[in-house]
């Protein structure tokens, strides 16, 4: 299975591929860096995704609004998405939840090494 990391900074993407790996992760990732790459991705890869790595702000198309239409799509409902932000607020996290309450995850960067593996390995298959 495939891990999607949608993040508009490379930086910030290859950050989190080589703390993937460091942890032992040997899934293949594929990367957005916009909105709309990432639901084009999802639109054909999502039986073989089963994580995502999802930045709130985005060009093109948002994180909210890409995890509003993967909650409302039978083929992704069920995708377990770690959605990322810079902004500790519990309101932020409230709308994402209700959004998609299948949410695995809020994080806030600078993102936490363990903590990111720790998630990301309960979900991986």
């Amino acid at each position: 299975m495939k891990i999607l990391i949608v993040d508009d900074s490379m930086l910030d993407r290859k950050l989190l591929i080589r703390t993937l790996q460091k942890a032992g992760v040997e899934n293949e990732i594929l990367e957005a860096g916009d909105g709309q790459t990432a639901l084009d991705i999802l639109d054909k890869e999502h039986d073989n995704i089963c994580l995502m790595f999802l930045d709130w702000q985005l060009p093109k198309i948002d994180g909210l609004e890409i995890l509003k239409r993967v909650a409302r799509n039978p083929k992704t409902a069920a995708l377990a998405v770690i959605m990322s932000t810079s902004t500790n607020s519990e309101e932020d996290e409230e709308i994402a939840r209700l959004l998609n309450p299948n949410l695995a995850a809020f994080v806030v960067k600078p993102l936490d090494p363990k903590k990111i593996t720790d998630i990301a390995l309960s979900y991986i298959k």
